[in-house]
């Protein structure tokens, strides 16, 4: 069953990871991850670097996940990414079983004000995974339920999440949500808008007080 399907008839429950910079994290992270399945989670998601910077340590842990027993998403980004080199990289996710993508923009790089590769929006790779691999992956795309900050309004960051639901989106991952009574207003919104994916709630457990108050501020 597609996660999408699932998350109609149940609440999931997923973690995220992000491929760690050292090779002794490297060595401890299957330990982290057969420790998180415990916890028996439908999927575990991991990060993507600019333009494929880590896709190597990106496709090592998204083999783990796998190893350990559950499904392996994998966020994809259209920085310095060209149509080709996505393509490619597509290719090897799918040959290694790998068949669940989280659909992202990326945050531009430093000093420049374009995405540096042939696609300016995640709409724009939504569309042309669908048009180029049909229903070979499950796409979830970011929702934003306090607002994005490139986005002029919350009604105008509505509008562009129907535009993926439009071009094949399967499912939303929010951001991380700070303000239940924001989220509802926001769930109320999308569903008057017409998008009707289900949709993964995004938080932070609460581990070290101060911290996750910076995050929030």
């Amino acid at each position: 069953m597609k996660l999408a399907e699932a998350m109609k008839e149940k609440m999931l429950l997923s973690f995220e990871l992000f491929p760690p910079k050292t090779e002794k994290g490297m060595e401890n992270l299957p330990g982290t991850i057969e420790h998180l399945c415990k916890y028996k989670p439908e999927y575990i998601s991991c990060t993507y670097g600019a333009g494929g910077g880590n896709v190597g340590a990106n496709r090592e842990v998204c083999q783990m996940i796998k190893k350990a027993g559950t499904t392996p998403v994998t966020h994809f980004t259209v920085i310095r990414n060209t149509k080709e080199g996505i393509k490619e990289q597509l290719d090897q996710y799918l040959a290694e079983g790998v068949d669940h993508m989280l659909a992202l923009r990326g945050d531009l790089p430093l000093g420049e004000t374009t995405t540096c590769g042939d696609f300016n929006y995640a709409t724009d790779l939504v569309k042309f995974v669908r048009d180029n691999y049909g229903d070979k992956f499950e796409i979830a795309v970011a929702g934003s339920p306090e607002g994005h900050i490139a986005c002029r309004s919350l009604e105008a960051d509505i509008a562009v999440l129907k535009q993926k639901q439009d071009n094949g989106a399967d499912y939303i991952m929010t951001q991380l949500c700070w303000d239940m009574e924001q989220f509802k207003r926001w769930l109320d919104g999308i569903r008057k808008a017409g998008i009707t994916m289900p949709v993964d709630v995004g938080i932070m457990p609460i581990l070290d007080q101060a911290p996750t108050i910076n995050m929030a501020l």
